[in-house]
């Protein structure tokens, strides 16, 4: 068996064999047909190869074209789109700038409002200075009433000194301005730092520069001393220290008050009733003072009492009333009717006023001096 099958076996091998044999004998075009194809596989690969490879240049030209024709419209858009997305970030920054241009406006104005006012200011001052350097050095030039004119006060004492010092009128060229309330005898006295004082006493107010005053008027009074003083006088105190010539005021003063050394002594008629007469007697610190009032020819009524000068008052604790009358026989009857009178008369220029009277009919009386005949 084994060698049948063996005999079988190399049967089908030879015969394998020579089929594989006659094979390639009997089809010699398969081969070329085979190499042909491989050969047109070839150069269709070669073509198809150099046809990619064109067209990859093609593409790769038109992808340049392509890439710079985007590149283009990318650089546009990006144009574009720089100018439209830029203009959102332009415009918040244009309101931010705004705001801070607002705000550094602002602040620029705020500063220039400062700096101007500090000018202003600088410029007042320096005026004032200007000012003050024309008149130390002597200037002439025109000075108008409003710059160097003081507001008149009204001088009223009542009981007591009235000071005026050096600093009142140190601005104003060293005057100060009062206009008389009360018609009186006054008395001035200076004290602190021994300065020149001069008194003018005008019938009308005087408009031009006050330091022009001295030059168009005498003073009445220069010093300490007495003056007599109208109602409706204006009084002009003029002090040599003032801003023309110092730095600074001083401690100078002068006092006013009602003059003590004035003699009230004479005979006063009540201007009012016509029925009064006040007879005066005066001895310095005090005054006896007797008032006669008439009501008929055969009535009457006396007041005596004495009088302590205070300011421009004559001021009684002890008045003394006493009423008189005529009886059916045609003798005097007398009556007191009081001792302890409380009261004052006041002083004003030539008059006494009984404005302090304890009785209502008496507080309207107005005892004018009696004028000696000369």
């Amino acid at each position: 068996m084994k060698k049948l099958f063996l005999i079988v076996l190399s049967f089908f091998i030879l015969a394998g064999f020579s089929a594989c044999s006659s094979g390639e004998k009997e089809n010699p075009s398969a081969k070329d047909s085979e190499s042909t194809v491989t050969d047109v596989t070839s150069s269709e690969t070669q073509a198809e190869t150099e046809t990619s490879t064109k067209a990859g240049k093609e593409d790769k030209k038109s992808a340049d074209n392509k890439n710079k024709e985007t590149g283009k419209t990318k650089t546009s858009e990006k144009t574009d789109e720089g100018k439209t997305s830029v203009k959102p970030e332009i415009s918040g920054k244009t309101a931010e700038s705004k705001s801070a241009e607002k705000s550094e406006t602002a602040a620029r104005s705020q500063s220039t409002a400062k700096s101007s006012e500090t000018a202003k200011s600088d410029t007042a001052g320096g005026d004032k200075k200007q000012q003050k350097k024309k008149n130390e050095s002597g200037s002439n030039s025109a000075v108008t009433g409003s710059e160097q004119k003081s507001t008149p006060k009204h001088l009223v004492i009542n009981g007591g000194p009235f000071t005026v010092t050096s600093e009142d009128g140190f601005d104003n060229a060293g005057v100060t301005c009062f206009i008389c309330d009360e018609a009186s005898m006054y008395s001035f006295k200076s004290g602190g730092k021994k300065v020149k004082w001069e008194v003018y006493v005008l019938a009308r107010e005087f408009t031009d520069g006050a330091r022009y005053l001295p030059q168009a008027y005498t003073p009445k009074l220069t010093g300490d001393g007495d003056l007599k003083i109208e109602h409706g006088r204006y009084i002009y105190i003029l002090c040599e220290e003032s801003s023309l010539t110092a730095d600074r005021p001083s401690d100078a003063y002068l006092s006013i008050d009602y003059s003590k050394e004035s003699d009230l002594s004479g005979t006063y008629n009540d201007s009012v009733s016509k029925r009064a007469r006040a007879n005066v007697d005066d001895s310095g610190e005090t005054a006896d003072v007797v008032v006669s009032w008439s009501s008929s020819a055969d009535e009457g009524s006396v007041w005596r009492m004495t009088c302590k000068k205070e300011g421009n008052r004559l001021v009684y604790t002890d008045c003394e009333k006493t009423t008189y009358s005529l009886d059916d026989s045609g003798d005097d009857v007398s009556v007191v009717e009081f001792t302890d009178g409380k009261g004052y008369f006041t002083v004003s220029g030539d008059k006494l006023l009984w404005d302090g009277a304890a009785e209502e009919s008496c507080k309207k009386c107005v005892f004018e001096k009696k004028q000696a005949k000369q």
